[in-house]
């Protein structure tokens, strides 16, 4: 409950490595999870590549759906992703993958090409 109230004081690695270590542990806390949602999207014009490859493969890897999250992240994507290394560009494609959801086609495109 405690890091819930102070996820707003996250910076957005913060953010995501809390997301990350959830999903490692198979933690599945929903008032947790929606949370670092609600925390994400306030910032999300701040993620890096690996925030963002981290909190998607997070959220994918809990099997938690969030549409407003994978709709944030895919538009942040998008609009970031031509600085991207080639790294950064494969560590996306495979979060993004990893997601399985019928939306992802678009950035996949994206991705792709």
């Amino acid at each position: 409950a405690a890091a819930r109230a102070r996820l707003h004081e996250f910076a957005p690695r913060d953010i995501s490595t809390s997301a990350w270590s959830l999903a490692k542990r198979l933690v599945r806390d929903a008032p947790l999870l929606q949370a670092i949602s609600a925390a994400a999207l306030s910032q999300m014009r701040e993620f890096g590549s690996l925030d963002l490859v981290n909190i998607s493969w997070a959220f994918s890897q809990l099997e938690f759906r969030d549409g407003p999250l994978r709709e944030a992240i895919s538009a942040e994507v998008l609009s970031k992703i031509p600085d991207y290394s080639p790294q950064e560009v494969a560590n996306i494609a495979w979060a993004v993958a990893r997601r399985s959801e019928p939306s992802n086609g678009l950035l996949m495109e994206s991705i792709a090409s």
